[in-house]
């Protein structure tokens, strides 16, 4: 009689069983929220009707900064708001602000780096560089 104790467990003493094999997951995250154009601030539809996908850090991402602070109905909190004026201090002002802006995220981003240009008149290009740290990929996006 085979098993352990008094009830038989498989066909030996302690039971056997195969090796189970599992497949490696896959090698990215699937694209799930709808892909927000970053110039145009639209969704984007592809020639077949459906949206474009991206992935679902980058819509966050992109949605924290693209919102004016205070402009969300339902997420007062939720936004960007820049300094009004580009005085000696603007840099400094905007790094801070993205920084503030992205805070919601929490630990789903590290931010690698915040680079504020005045390119102009009254006017700046403001890129984040972060790593995704659901997936392990790296991002950038201009504000």
């Amino acid at each position: 009689m085979a098993g352990l104790g008094l009830f038989p467990i498989g066909s030996t003493p302690l039971g056997s069983g195969t090796p189970v094999v599992a497949s490696a997951p896959p090698s990215d995250i699937p694209e799930q929220a709808n892909f927000l154009d970053p110039v145009t601030g639209d969704y984007v539809v592809q020639s077949d009707g459906a949206l474009q996908r991206m992935p679902n850090t980058r819509h966050r991402v992109l949605m924290c900064l693209k919102t004016e602070l205070g402009s969300a109905a339902h997420e007062p909190t939720v936004g960007l708001e820049l300094p009004k004026r580009m005085g000696k201090t603007f840099e400094q002002q905007a790094k801070g602000a993205v920084l503030s802006a992205l805070e919601l995220i929490g630990d789903d981003i590290r931010i690698d780096d915040v680079i504020v240009l005045r390119v102009g008149t009254g006017r700046a290009d403001i890129t984040v560089v972060y790593t995704d740290l659901t997936t392990g990929n790296s991002d950038t996006v201009t504000v």
